[in-house]
């Protein structure tokens, strides 16, 4: 949904150059938002996506397991069912959504 769908659409084998290695991703990420000024302060990084996409879902009410799910953290209780449906989990989504800026992939 919303821009990360439109990436997707853009490269729908996803990124295999960066498959399984996270350094590399976070370094190449690291090296182009300071380039472009897109961190808000000179003490942000990379990982401070992971933060803010907790925070999100957290003050949007998302559930606390799959928030867990999505973070791809483990929890302590047992497992039961599959974390919901896709459509209760797009739905979920919806509510942190960043919407497409027109003209971004134009």
């Amino acid at each position: 949904m919303g821009v990360s769908l439109e990436a997707m659409k853009r490269a729908p084998k996803g990124f295999p150059h960066y498959r399984d290695r996270s350094d590399l991703l976070s370094q190449s990420l690291m090296t182009t938002f300071r380039n472009r000024g897109l961190f808000p302060t000179e003490n942000h990084v990379i990982y401070s996506f992971r933060h803010s996409f907790e925070k999100r879902m957290l003050e949007a009410g998302l559930d606390y397991g799959l928030r867990c799910l999505l973070m791809g953290h483990a929890t302590s209780r047992p497992a039961y069912g599959d974390g919901g449906s896709m459509t209760y989990r797009r739905d979920e989504l919806l509510k942190i959504a960043h919407p497409v800026p027109e003209g971004l992939f134009g």
